[in-house]
């Protein structure tokens, strides 16, 4: 269900902010929840209202059921994307383009914000993302979303690799799960 700023309500128009709360809640047991705040926040400080509003609905819910909340962190786009054709050796210089510059504060809070939280852990897709200026969806027009096939299907295998790692360690109880998503 998409929600630009995990906003319980629908009043961030024109962006989407489709209700999801109550679709969640309604879970009978435990759930994979995956969350990105996105580039919708456009200052920390309205990305901190948007993150700590949605764990503060999210927890409680999330605490009672044993629940597992999957944060992805939120990679910033590349400048002149028209102009690659593979991947990168190494980073390219930050731009305060569309305020991408301010996602590693973003990131770096959602890191802070779930790191003693025993349901929600954070998936990393920065690093691999950052490389890949190759694979947007609609160069020079659109340099942060990326096309299928493309960056953000290796976010999914990452994903599923985390989550095989968590299946093998089935004894482990929800309160160790953070440290097997993030390592």
């Amino acid at each position: 269900m998409r929600n630009d700023h995990l906003t319980t309500n629908a009043t961030c128009e024109p962006e989407y902010c489709l209700p999801w709360l109550d679709a969640y809640a309604r879970g009978n047991g435990p759930t994979l929840l995956l969350a990105n705040t996105g580039a919708h926040a456009h200052s920390p400080k309205a990305f901190e209202r948007d993150l700590d509003g949605f764990l503060r609905k999210v927890g409680p819910v999330a605490e009672k059921r044993k629940d597992l909340v999957i944060l992805r962190s939120t990679p910033a786009g590349h400048r002149d994307c028209q102009n690659y054709s593979k991947p990168l050796n190494a980073p390219p210089p930050r731009t305060s383009l569309h305020d991408w510059d301010g996602f590693e504060k973003h990131n770096a809070y959602l890191a802070e914000a779930v790191r003693d939280l025993a349901y929600a852990a954070v998936l990393d897709v920065v690093p691999m993302t950052w490389l890949r200026p190759d694979g947007h969806l609609c160069p020079p027009v659109d340099c942060l979303h990326h096309t299928n096939p493309s960056v953000s299907d290796y976010w999914n295998h990452l994903l599923v690799t985390k989550l095989a790692r968590l299946a093998r360690s089935c004894d482990m109880p929800p309160s160790r799960w953070r440290k097997v998503i993030t390592s």
